[in-house]
Formats: structure tokens, C-alpha cells, sequence
């Protein structure tokens, strides 16, 4: 079906892209996504157009009716989208973390992917970027490993992994139509090769011989026996190397006394002719209780018809439909031109030509058009295409229909064009099933017609429920009842077999004056075993039998002689028909008698009785009361019990259709249930809990890193009177080096250790255990000395001097301003001098750096959720002069202005970055101004608590309606309670469709009972 499948993939990948061109534009150029690239939200949504067909395609293969996969193709879709809403909630709205193996697993639903995907999307677009092809294998949100990337590769996993499980599952359980595959198909050679597997000759021969069927029979509890009285092989097939073949054809399950070889004529011209269809014992089983084809064994030839007839639901269609594939037979096989449909069906399909029961046409489709589709589906070449069809418009007499529309045909014209679509591309088998139901009889004429002049080179078999239709068009006849084979021969073989004779039909001269018994005197006379078969006030029916033929020139010598004397004004003589034949034939065996009752019964005269009695009988034999007016409901009662009528009807049907019944109470429910799950995730209305600020509370994969710089003023003359009344700058930038850190993550526990180990015992701290570096050592020679910061001049805290010349240095390379004006575009950087801490934090020394905000403002995207501040020691206000205070008395004039300050960088993208920062700062100063006899500054510092606002349950409400998660919710439950009346009203509709809401009202049921 590969050819099936990629013809829809094209026709609704082409549709759907459409659309997504048309949403990208309107996305982008509608400010929504202004910063993203297109080109990659075209690619993104292209993809997830991908997976949704794909999904699509696997949802249709568990279901063989429109409507219903219509319906539960938006059940499914919405609850593919489950997970990327809990994800949502639990993310944005409780402030939990997500594994990345989690929206691993909810993106193996690629609607939940796409969802993901979406997220981020917007993610980079807030902040300003946009989704562009060198970020998107970065995550905007801090300390989630997941990325757009991620999700846009499971998303062509899940399309892939949707297209592997369709083609398993259609192939395994083709559902209702379709023969099912081995479930290990796919590791047989013969499926990826096309070869079929072809029977060693010693294992053909063994299951020709006796031995091999009675053995078969032993296991599956059948019976093996022959009928040798009847007829010896070699008699029947009149060919001895088909001895055995003929005895796998009546073996089976049947009693032995059924199986009367004599009803089935021997096949005198095997030899000559080649078989086209074989059926070896095909049986179909139907819920494992109605049998409905029973061990059907049966040949058919090339060049001929074979005229299948039986009565409804006597399991011809059934077999029809095994042998075009549609469904699997229980047991047994069938080859068609020696490939075995349970094997092959894939190439008997190639010329495989088949008219279904009821017209399988496309409404929209002219009848040319409808030819030259399924031309090329046999394909036929294209010169040879054109005169065929004008050949086959031409023989079912449609060249004047040619460009109308199949809807505006007839019923008969419909089935006119399907049996010439079962013909066309010169397939070898056709298999017709009632091609003239519904046509009149001119049309069905010309139908006749076609078929005979097709047939050669052809096998043939049709099925109809027309006697005359069977006589004319087979070259043979099987009659086929309850699932079994009865009869198969010529049409000539079956009414000699079955039939009572010929019926010859006498015309009284004079009613009163003709001698019933006189005439059948002579007749009897002349021909011993014929017998009276009806009579009437004007005419007498005997039956004369077909074996008695080389008495008739003497008797119609006799009877026109006599005709006058008998009082017969003329007679006729009628051949058996084939109707005969067929009522006899399943009536006999329907209660499956024993080989010599069905024998006696068959050969026994029908016993008509005399006119006056039947007409008798009929007139009293009918127990239908007669009702009259008087005797009828009206009024209140009539309209009660047509009320109860309806009730009754409508319980019947519920209590017969419980699927119905589930969908209306069960599905509901479910939806109502995940639904209030995905609810119930959501967090409760309560504050939350204070936050201890720190370096710790931002989740990260390596380092953090915190640009440091130490000393940024131009010119400093007198550094001991500059800095007389606090701490220097060398002093602030040297208490980061501290085994505390930044901040107060992590203290000594007391302050007057001497070692120079330090171990996690002599810390403490609420969170200094998640970022405890063991590696980290007091005093280690690794540690950068921020006495280098000066470029090797000999700097004393004593000596006066200029610093001119110094910060000349750059870590970024030149940038420039992006198209859409939202990021720099930098070529490459300089990397600062940098050393860890033991909290794990990575500091950059930049010093030196020239224009430090450039630095911060160019290597933003370097450092996206890895920095969120930094600190500048050593700054100075220019405006306030460089000796004040000079006078040192003045204790509160220095308050006035402050000449040398420090600088705090913070992005605001990391919550609390700013009074952490400050507090980072803080223990800085704390620490490098502590008196010495205080001990080690390391074990003091400041904790900075923040505290939530108290009332917030409407700030948390809020959000998560502008999350969308109640609108979801919302449409949860909107779908399940449109189930209680779509359920409903599913009933009324099709009494409605099916008319039968009309007929009710004919039968006199009041539309305000009905409602």
C-alpha cells in the first residue's frame, strides 16, 4: 500500500503547507515572532506537520469507519497534548523542575513536543533574541538541560516511529478488509524480496496422497471418506493424474453421505483447459460461531464463467471476498493462476478485476475518468489506454455519459461502469458479485453481452441471484448452501441431476367435457413413469422424465392422434429450469439428510393437489385475524402505547449497541477524570516560603561566573590618605579569595583556625554542602595575587604616585547591532584571567578591561545563564574633589559625598540578582574592615532573607489563567459533556438517514410521541 499511503502524504503535506506559509507570515510579520527567523518557524512548524500526519495515518489504520475515526481523532489529539500541559503547570505555575528524561518520554507525543517547542519559542522571543539557528540548541530558561532543538528532533522520531508502527499494525491487523501478515513478517526474506515460498515436489506429492488428508482429518476432527459406489476417480475426472486432487476436493467436515459425487459433473477437458482460480478447503469462521464458507474445494477455468448460486447468506460473497483479499479465510487456501492468496495476494492483485456487491464509485469523478484511474492503476500503457476505454464505453453504452458525473448516474448506469472498471487492464481474474442487481433488463442485456465477448482469456466467476441471468452466462453452475458446495456442473448436467423432467403442458378443449383421467391413461400408457404435476379448470401439467426421451416421437404420434378424442385444444412442452433445480437443491440439504433419503427425496414426484382443495386450503388455512375498526386504540391509549412502543425500540437498541452505551457514560467520565488531574496538579493558593539568598539558588550545569574588578580610577595620589577611613580596594577584592566566598554561603565555624586544609567539617552553611568544592585549598599558589592587577608596578600603600596608562586592555572583539536590532554580533573574545572559589564560583578578573559596560553589554549572549552580576571595586565620583575630606576632624562632612565608591552589575533575568549582589558586596566590606583580633574574617558574614508578600493567592491566580491551563481544562471537559448529547442525537439521525423515521410515521406513529 505504499503507493496508497505516499498519494495521501503528498495531497496533505501540500495542503498543510500551505498553511504553515500563511501562519509563519502572519506570525512574523504581525510583530508576534518579529524577532525570530522565519525561515526556521516555517521549519519548526513543517515538522510538526509532518508528525501530525503521520499520526493521523496511524490513528486511521484501527478504524474502517470514517465518522467514528473522525470523532476519536480529536480525542486522541487532545490527549497527546496532556503532558505539555502538566509539564506547563508544574514549570511555570508550582516552580518545579522537570527532568529532562521526563519531557524526553512526553515528547515521544509529538503534539506534546510541539507544545514544548512552542515554549521556547516564546522563551527567546521575550527576551528579546528570538529563536534563530545558532540558540536554538540552547535553552532560554536557566538550569533546563531540554532544548527546541530537542523537541524538533522528536518530533521527526515521533513522525518516523508513527510511520513504523502504521505499517506494522496495517499489515499484522488490517482490521476489518485485508488478510492479515505473520507477526514476524518483517524478519522474512520473502516479504522485502517477493518471492514467495515455493513447496519442495516431495511435499506437493505427500499432500496429495490419502495417508496425508486422512491424517489432516485426524487433527482438526474431520471425517475422511468416499462415496466408491458412486463413481471411482478415474470415472469422474477421466484423467488419472488428478486421482488424489479430486479427493482433496471433497474431503472435509461434511458428513460422507453429503458428499454424492454424483452431483458434481467430472471435468471431461481438464486436460485442454488451464486452471485459473483453485479453492483447496476454504472455511471462514465468523466470531467462532458462524460458520459461513465450510471446507469449499472447487476449480475454475480459463475462458469460462462459472455461475455461482445461492441463496442470502449462503457464503457467497464471503468467498469473494477471500479470494479478492478483503478478508482472511479461518483455514484452508486458494491460488489464482497458481499464487496463493494467503502468500501473494499482492500480485494476484495486479490482475485481479472485481465488482463488488454495491457500487464502490467516487461521486466526484466523471465516468471516463473513473476508466482512465483505474487504467492507470492496472497500468496500462497510455497509447493503449484511449482505445480501450472507448471500446468499454462503447460495450456498456455509456459514450454518451462519458464526462457526467458518477452522482448524476442511474443505480443501473452505476452498475454498468463497475462491472467495465472490473474489466479494464485485460485482468485475467474477474470476479463479479450480482453485476446486474438493480438494472433493467435492457441494461442487463448489454451487460450479458460484454461479458460473453470478455470472457476468453479470462476466468470468470459471477454470483446472481437470476436463474436465467446463471443459465445463459455459465459454462458451469455451483450451487453453494449454508457455507457447502451441493452441485457443480453444466447447466444441461444439473437439470438432468436434479431436475424431475420435462413438463408438458395440455389446454382443455372443453373443461367440462376433457377426462382428467383418460388423458393420464394415455400418457402413462406411452410413457410408464410419468406422472400428473397440476391441474387446472383449463389446462393439465404432467411430468415426463428425462430419461424417458426415446419414447416421445411415439407418444406425440400418439397424442396428436387423440387429441380430439381426449377433448386437448393444444400442448406444450418445458424443459426444466434452473430455478427448479436451485430450490430443490437447498431445500434437500438443509437438514442435511442421509445420501439415500436425499436420493429418494430427489427422485420423488411433487404431489400437486387438486385446485378446489388448495383454493380451500388457502381460503382457511390463513390464521391472520381480521381487525376491525371498531377494534382499534385511539385517543390517550393509542398514544401511551405508542410511547411504550418507542421506549421498548430505543432500550432494545441501547442494550444491543453497548459501545453506544459506553460512549455515552464511560468517555465523559475519562475526560472529566484526566481533566481534573491535570487541575489538581496545579499548585494550591498558599504563600510561598522565604527564599536565603545566595550564588546556590541559581540552578546551573558548570560555574557562575562573577566578573571582579579591582581598581578603575585613573589617578590616586596619597592611596593611605585616599583610603584612611575604610578598606582599599586590594583589601575588598581580596576578601573573594576568602574560603567564604561570595556572600555568606558558606562560614568558617570559627575563626580562629590555623589550619591550612581546609575540609567540609570546618564549614557551615544551609546550602554549603550542594556547592562545596573539594578541591579548594587555603592559600593555594593557584589563586591569582590581585597585586598583579597593576601590571608589576611596585605599588605601596605608603608611596604617592600616577597611575596613567594602565586599563588599556579589551576581552571582547569589535560588535556590531544585528538586523532585527536585538543582540550584537561579535566575532570572537579575549578570555579575563579567572580562578574557582569554594563555593564553585568562577570569577573573571577584569581589571584591566577598558570600558567595562561595553564588556557586559557585548558578552551577554557568552554568559546567557551563567553570569547574572558582577562587581567594580575601587571607583571614584570626578566630580568631588581628590583630598576631601582633608580635614579629618570633620567626622560627618565625608557623609556629605563620597569620593570613592563600588560598582554592582545585576541582570534582572535572574530573580534576586539584585539584593544578592548588594549582599555579596556587604560581606565584602564586612570583612575586609574587621579588626584583626576578630580572627579569620571567613567565619562572619551577612545573610540576606527574602521574605514573599503576604496575600498573593490573587497574583497566583492570575497567572495561571494567563497560562491557559483552566482554558484547557475547560475544553476538557467541554468535550466530554458534548459526548452525552452527540450520543444521543446519533440515534435520531439515523433513523432520520435510514428513512425509517418516515416509515414510522406512515405506520401512524405522532411526531409529538416520536419526540
Amino acid at each position: 500500500n505504499g503507493v496508497h499511503w505516499v498519494a495521501w502524504f503528498i495531497t496533505i503535506f501540500s495542503q498543510t503547507t500551505l498553511v504553515m506559509i500563511a501562519v509563519t507570515l502572519i506570525l512574523h510579520y504581525g510583530n508576534v515572532l518579529m524577532h525570530s527567523n522565519a525561515f526556521l518557524i516555517f521549519l519548526i512548524f513543517e515538522i510538526y506537520a509532518l508528525s501530525s500526519i503521520s499520526l493521523a495515518f496511524l490513528v486511521s489504520v484501527f478504524y474502517s469507519k470514517a465518522k467514528i475515526a473522525a470523532a476519536c481523532s480529536g480525542i486522541i489529539y487532545l490527549l497527546t497534548y496532556v503532558p505539555c500541559m502538566y509539564i506547563s503547570i508544574r514549570e511555570d505555575l508550582a516552580q518545579d523542575t522537570i527532568p529532562r528524561w521526563a519531557k524526553m518520554l512526553a515528547s515521544l507525543l509529538s503534539t506534546s513536543a510541539f507544545g514544548m517547542g512552542a515554549k521556547y519559542i516564546a522563551f527567546y522571543e521575550n527576551i528579546g533574541t528570538g529563536i534563530q539557528f545558532d540558540n536554538i540548541r540552547y535553552s532560554p530558561v536557566e538550569g533546563d538541560r531540554f532544548t527546541c532543538f530537542e523537541t524538533v528532533l522528536f518530533m521527526l522520531l515521533d513522525t518516523i516511529l508513527h510511520l513504523l508502527l502504521m505499517w506494522y499494525i496495517e499489515n499484522v491487523y488490517p482490521g476489518t478488509y485485508g488478510i492479515p501478515k505473520k507477526w514476524y513478517f518483517p524478519f522474512t526474506a520473502s516479504y522485502w524480496t517477493g518471492e514467495s515460498y515455493v513447496q519442495p515436489n516431495w511435499l506437493k506429492k505427500l499432500k496429495k496422497t490419502r495417508l496425508f488428508n486422512w491424517y489432516i482429518c485426524k487433527k482438526h476432527h474431520m471425517s475422511y471418506q468416499f462415496n466408491w459406489s458412486s463413481a471411482s476417480i478415474s470415472q469422474i475426472t477421466g484423467d488419472s493424474n488428478r486421482n488424489e486432487s479430486m479427493m482433496d476436493v471433497h474431503w472435509g467436515n461434511v458428513p460422507n453421505e453429503n458428499v454424492l459425487l454424483g452431483y458434481f459433473e467430472p471435468d471431461e477437458q481438464v486436460n485442454q483447459q488451464t486452471v485459473g482460480v483453485r479453492l483447496l478447503n476454504l472455511t471462514k469462521i465468523f466470531d467462532k460461531k458462524k460458520c459461513a464458507v465450510q471446507n469449499l474445494s472447487l476449480d475454475l477455468y480459463e475462458g469460462e464463467i462459472l455461475s455461482f448460486l445461492g441463496h442470502n447468506g449462503a457464503g457467497k460473497t464471503t468467498t469473494m471476498s477471500i479470494l479478492t483479499g478483503l478478508i482472511p479465510a479461518t483455514s484452508g487456501t486458494a491460488t489464482i493462476y497458481d499464487q496463493d492468496i494467503n502468500v501473494d495476494m499482492d500480485k494476484i492483485r495486479k490482475n485481479l478485476g472485481w465488482c463488488p456487491q454495491h457500487n464502490v464509485l467516487f461521486e466526484k469523478l466523471t465516468v471516463e475518468e473513473h476508466l482512465l484511474f483505474f487504467s492507470k492503476l492496472k497500468q496500462v500503457q497510455s497509447r493503449e489506454m484511449k482505445k480501450m476505454i472507448e471500446n468499454m464505453l462503447f460495450d456498456i453504452g455509456l459514450t454518451a455519459k462519458r464526462n457526467a458525473m458518477v452522482s448524476t448516474l442511474s443505480g443501473g448506469m452505476k452498475r454498468k461502469l463497475s462491472v467495465a472498471m472490473a474489466f479494464v487492464g485485460d485482468a485475467k481474474t474477474i470476479i463479479l458479485d450480482e453485476p446486474t442487481a438493480g438494472v433493467d433488463p435492457y441494461a442487463r442485456r448489454a451487460i450479458w453481452e460484454l461479458l460473453i465477448k470478455l470472457k476468453q482469456g479470462r476466468t470468470v466467476l459471477l454470483s446472481s441471484h437470476h436463474m436465467d441471468e446463471a443459465d445463459v452466462l455459465g459454462d458451469r453452475i455451483a450451487i453453494i448452501s449454508n457455507g457447502q458446495l451441493k452441485c457443480c456442473g453444466t447447466s444441461l448436467f444439473l437439470k438432468t441431476t436434479f431436475g424431475e423432467g420435462y413438463v408438458l403442458t395440455l389446454v382443455k378443449n372443453d373443461p367440462w367435457l376433457s377426462s382428467k383421467d383418460e388423458i393420464t391413461s394415455m400418457i402413462v400408457q406411452c410413457i410408464p413413469k410419468a406422472f400428473l404435476k397440476e391441474e387446472t379448470r383449463t389446462e393439465l401439467q404432467y411430468v415426463l422424465p428425462l430419461k424417458s426421451r426415446h419414447l416421445f416421437p411415439e407418444f406425440f404420434s400418439t397424442l396428436d392422434s387423440r387429441k380430439e378424442s381426449l377433448s386437448i385444444k393444444g400442448y406444450g412442452l418445458q424443459d426444466v429450469s434452473l430455478e427448479e433445480v436451485f430450490l430443490k437443491v437447498t431445500e434437500q440439504f438443509k437438514k442435511t439428510p442421509s445420501a439415500s433419503a436425499v436420493e429418494s427425496q430427489l427422485n420423488t414426484p411433487v404431489e400437486t393437489p387438486d385446485l378446489t382443495t388448495t383454493s380451500t386450503i388457502t381460503d382457511t388455512s390463513s390464521t391472520t385475524p381480521h381487525i376491525q375498526h371498531n377494534d382499534r386504540v385511539t385517543g390517550t391509549r393509542l398514544y401511551a402505547k405508542q410511547a411504550l412502543a418507542i421506549i421498548i425500540k430505543r432500550f432494545i437498541f441501547n442494550y444491543r449497541n453497548m459501545r453506544g452505551l459506553a460512549t455515552q457514560i464511560l468517555l465523559p467520565a475519562f475526560f472529566i477524570t484526566v481533566a481534573m488531574t491535570v487541575a489538581l496538579t496545579a499548585p494550591g493558593f498558599a504563600d510561598p516560603p522565604s527564599i536565603t539568598l545566595s550564588t546556590s539558588m541559581f540552578s546551573r550545569m558548570n560555574s557562575l561566573y562573577t566578573p571582579v574588578s579591582g581598581l578603575n580610577s585613573y589617578k590616586y595620589k596619597n592611596l593611605s590618605q585616599l583610603y584612611s577611613m575604610n578598606a582599599n580596594p586590594y583589601d575588598l577584592a581580596e576578601t573573594i579569595r576568602y574560603p567564604s566566598g561570595l556572600g555568606s554561603t558558606c562560614l568558617l565555624k570559627s575563626p580562629y583556625m590555623n589550619e591550612t586544609k581546609l575540609t567540609f567539617e570546618n564549614l557551615t552553611g544551609t546550602t554549603c554542602d550542594s556547592v562545596y568544592n573539594n578541591k579548594y585549598q587555603v592559600g593555594s599558589t593557584q589563586d591569582i595575587n590581585w597585586m598583579e592587577m597593576f601590571d608589576n608596578h611596585n605599588v605601596s600603600i605608603n608611596r604617592t604616585y600616577e597611575l596613567e596608562n594602565v586599563f588599556n586592555n579589551t576581552y571582547y572583539s569589535p560588535c556590531t547591532c544585528s538586523k532585527i536590532q536585538s543582540r550584537f554580533v561579535c566575532s570572537s573574545f579575549a578570555k579575563p584571567p579567572s580562578f574557582d572559589l569554594l563555593t564553585n564560583d568562577h570569577i573573571l578578573n577584569i581589571t584591566k578591561e577598558e570600558n567595562e559596560i561595553l564588556y557586559y553589554l557585548y558578552t551577554i549572549d557568552n554568559h546567557h545563564l551563567d553570569r547574572y552580576g558582577g562587581l567594580s571595586f575601587g571607583l571614584a565620583q570626578d566630580y568631588i574633589p581628590d583630598d576631601y575630606p582633608i580635614n579629618k576632624d570633620s567626622q560627618h562632612l565625608h557623609k556629605l559625598a563620597v569620593k570613592n565608591t563600588a560598582r554592582i552589575f545585576t541582570n534582572h533575568k535572574g530573580y534576586h540578582s539584585l539584593p544578592l549582589y548588594i549582599n555579596i558586596m556587604s560581606n565584602s566590606i564586612l570583612r575586609a574592615n574587621l579588626p584583626l583580633e576578630k580572627g579569620l574574617p571567613s567565619a562572619y558574614g551577612i545573610t540576606t532573607i527574602n521574605h514573599p508578600m503576604n496575600e498573593t493567592n490573587n497574583m497566583l491566580s492570575t497567572e495561571f489563567i494567563l497560562q491557559g491551563s483552566d482554558v484547557v481544562i475547560s475544553v476538557f471537559i467541554i468535550v466530554a459533556m458534548s459526548f452525552v448529547p452527540a450520543s444521543f442525537t446519533l440515534f435520531l439521525v439515523y433513523e432520520r438517514a435510514t428513512k425509517s423515521k418516515h416509515i414510522q410515521y406512515i405506520n401512524g406513529l405522532y411526531p409529538l410521541v416520536y419526540w
